[in-house]
């Protein structure tokens, strides 16, 4: 089976961190502890090993987790804890999904265990209030807010005859320090309302639910196996992030705008291939019902633990027919957006192939003139997905030249609201 195309951030917490110290501890010790490398294959293989038509309950799954061995130090543990997660995200697709494919999918025997488990919160084994899920992932690419969670100098690569690990470790310490610079210099730059300042403090809220000593971890994960090893040891999206912020703190936004800009045309292909990837389901199940039963086990929930739709950590916005679009942050949606378990705020949108390289972007008010009609109408479609967005570092909305302009050649259908 293969391992999912997708990265990974995680914490691990020190063993005195949980009511059960003396379990972690002896775990660490027995070597049962399965490499990150393994661990996603390893989890989708359990899942269906367990999970049977017509499902009755969640599955139960042994206590196991990714550890850190420090010698003589405290061990380092990241749990699994997959019922919990797979109880949460069978809820979340429930409320995502209409009524009708939801009864389809889910039998009321099943979403009762998964409430009752959710209910229980299986973290509470933690001496603190629980945290989120030690481990957030998101397939097809890294989100631009995880990369402000490292540093360039932490760093790892390993390239080896079927071998390929990219990855950085920091301690959480510097890692919420991290956090609390880019967010501060987003917001000094483009004010408190601005989407990324406010995915960046989601992830510090989310970061600050651990313990003092713990580890943060960015893994590249799957992500690896689609990239040769030029790409591997090219691959600089944090110092790019890094680069982008130093220039906001020197008052020089155009270029930390360029540096955002290549952020995103370096992902935009990585995350397109998603849209063949999920297309095929999504028009049955909706694209988070897809994620779940093609086993990609995640928290459906932000990083806050608040349950605002689905709020992870994507850098692009999925269609609620599995498509994928660049977006520059990925803030929750409206009320009625179906969202991802590991992507993006998902949006209705026209299936476009869009090149790779930058095209010319155009203000709200540039395509209302286009299309004689009111920027506020312009809004509303992007909202309602007749024409994808790109959001700009400061959360504004930018639409591509070349699909507007196939748009009012009537290469592309666009549906005009009859209020306009």
């Amino acid at each position: 089976m293969y391992a999912p195309n997708a990265s990974y951030l995680r914490v691990y917490e020190p063993a005195v961190a949980f009511a059960d110290a003396g379990y972690w501890r002896a775990y660490a010790a027995s070597g049962r502890a399965v490499d990150p490398l393994e661990g996603p294959r390893v989890r989708r293989e359990a899942l269906y090993e367990r999970i049977g038509w017509p499902w009755r309950g969640v599955p139960t799954f042994g206590r196991e987790a990714y550890v850190i061995d420090r010698g003589e130090g405290d061990p380092l543990v990241c749990p699994w804890n997959l019922r919990y997660r797979i109880a949460s995200a069978a809820l979340e697709v429930r409320r995502l999904t209409p009524e009708a494919v939801a009864e389809a999918l889910f039998p009321p025997e099943f979403l009762s265990s998964a409430a009752e488990i959710v209910a229980l919160d299986d973290g509470g084994d933690r001496h603190d209030a629980p945290a989120d899920a030690h481990e957030h992932v998101a397939s097809w690419s890294v989100p631009l807010r995880w990369f402000a969670c490292v540093r360039p100098e932490d760093r790892e690569l390993v390239i080896q005859p079927g071998l390929s690990l990219l990855r950085y470790r920091t301690p959480i310490a510097k890692s919420r320090t991290g956090l609390a610079v880019a967010r501060n210099l987003v917001r000094a730059e483009f004010g408190e309302g601005a989407d990324l300042a406010e995915a960046l403090a989601e992830t510090g809220r989310w970061l600050d639910g651990f313990h003092r000593d713990s580890v943060v971890e960015l893994d590249y994960g799957g992500l690896v196996s689609r990239m040769d090893p030029d790409e591997l040891r090219e691959e600089d999206s944090v110092d790019l992030t890094w680069q982008a912020l130093d220039h906001l703190g020197a008052s020089e936004p155009e270029d930390a705008q360029e540096c955002y800009a290549r952020l995103v045309d370096r992902w935009r292909d990585r995350r397109l291939a998603e849209r063949l990837n999920l297309s095929r389901f999504a028009p049955v199940c909706g694209p988070a019902a897809c994620s779940f039963a093609c086993g990609v086990i995640t928290r459906m929930s932000d990083p806050s633990g608040k349950s605002k739709q689905n709020r992870p950590f994507g850098l692009c916005r999925t269609s609620t027919t599995g498509r994928t679009i660049a977006e520059g942050t990925n803030q929750g949606s409206a009320a009625g957006d179906s969202q991802p378990v590991c992507g993006g705020e998902r949006t209705m949108t026209t299936e476009l192939n869009l090149p790779v390289e930058s095209e010319a972007l155009l203000t709200p008010s540039e395509v209302a003139a286009m299309f004689r009609v009111d920027p506020k109408t312009v809004t509303r479609w992007a909202k309602a997905g007749k024409i994808s967005a790109i959001r700009t570092l400061g959360g504004h909305r930018r639409y591509r030249e070349s699909e507007i302009r196939a748009l009012i050649n009537g290469d592309i259908p666009v549906q005009r609201e009859a209020a306009d």
